[in-house]
């Protein structure tokens, strides 16, 4: 989210699921913002590649980013809100541990078993 938020737009709408995303873009646009991830991410039932990640920028309200997460770590924001997605409950496990990037079965040589 925060890389997202600081890239300028041109580069940042290449990960934007629509040009509507360019007004809320604007509004939390900072060059270097800083926020905390005080929710758990969560898995969005309207997609197995879709999350819900919540951060609160500077002191300013939580905000509440849809994303597509496909593989290679691509991710296309397709949505942002001052509330909670209804549809994303389920919480992700590995959001209270190591993020998935730094997963050990990354980490293996390919062809490795353990």
């Amino acid at each position: 989210m925060l890389e997202w938020l600081s890239a300028p737009w041109e580069e940042s709408r290449t990960r934007a699921a629509s040009e509507a995303l360019k007004a809320p873009y604007t509004a939390l646009h900072l060059e270097h913002p800083y926020g905390d991830f005080a929710e758990p991410t969560r898995l969005c039932a309207a997609g197995a590649d879709l999350w819900q990640v919540a951060t609160r920028i500077l002191d300013g309200p939580m905000r509440y980013y849809r994303v597509r997460w496909e593989a290679g770590f691509r991710f296309t924001m397709m949505d942002i809100s001052q509330k909670p997605f209804p549809d994303c409950t389920v919480q992700d496990p590995r959001s209270e541990v190591d993020p998935p990037f730094l997963s050990r079965d990354l980490l293996k040589p390919a062809g490795a078993t353990q």
